[in-house]
């Protein structure tokens, strides 16, 4: 089936124009845009400029691509490849990921999730970053695979994570401070109102300094390291 979504674009001619005169659907008849290849391995694509809303992005990719100052709602993006995205100033709104493919991508400068959903997700790779000044609202992470992310300048609000965390440093604001010198209005990595207590904790680090509150984390081992952080093994 996939397959099949991908090759019905291919006497496509410009697929940036296709998303341009299909930016918005309603509740009950989401515009398809299953299998948009838009993106590619040979180049970085842009994408910039646009309000998108109640579109169906399944099995589309969007691999090597440059989001700027765009807006989803209400958008699904199940089984999408992200891979290597770059974003900047773009903000998702009751967004579905299922399946997404996040790899070695930066979720953005300044740019914001609210209300969206991120299930089953690869949230890794050696260049995964949360990105920086962005924020997740009311968002819920249900069985991703979080791994090898450094975050800072980051803010949860009323977030709900079911996930697996591997290898996850929260920041401190010894590193904010650090950072501040060279990247002005950075801040500790912020926990406000969040449910962690189901997720999984392997080489997870909790620095001193990083902004929690009302925060729930999982009822495992936890040590006290180095003076400078809580540290689940």
């Amino acid at each position: 089936m996939k397959q099949q979504l991908i090759n019905r674009w291919n006497n496509s001619d410009n697929l940036l124009d296709i998303i341009k005169t299909n930016s918005s659907g309603f509740s009950d008849d989401l515009v398809d845009l299953k299998g948009l290849p838009f993106g590619s391995k040979k180049l970085r694509t842009n994408l910039q400029n646009i309000k998108m809303s109640w579109i169906d992005f399944s099995y589309s990719n969007f691999e090597e691509c440059n989001f700027t100052n765009n807006t989803f709602a209400n958008c699904i993006f199940n089984y999408v490849t992200f891979v290597e995205l770059r974003q900047w100033n773009c903000k998702y709104i009751n967004c579905t990921f299922i399946y997404a493919d996040f790899r070695n991508a930066t979720l953005g400068l300044d740019t914001s999730f609210d209300g969206c959903i991120f299930k089953k997700c690869k949230l890794q790779g050696k260049y995964f970053d949360f990105g920086t000044q962005n924020k997740f609202i009311n968002c819920d992470f249900i069985n991703c695979n979080i791994q090898s992310a450094w975050i800072l300048s980051i803010t949860f609000e009323n977030c709900i994570f079911s996930s697996k965390f591997l290898n996850v440093r929260f920041s401190g604001s010894k590193e904010a401070d650090l950072r501040n010198q060279h990247v002005k209005n950075t801040y500790p990595a912020t926990l406000l109102n969040c449910k962690m207590i189901d997720s999984i904790f392997k080489g997870v680090e909790i620095m001193d300094g990083a902004i929690i509150k009302n925060t729930l984390f999982p009822d495992q081992k936890s040590e006290r390291f180095n003076n400078d952080r809580i540290y689940y093994e």
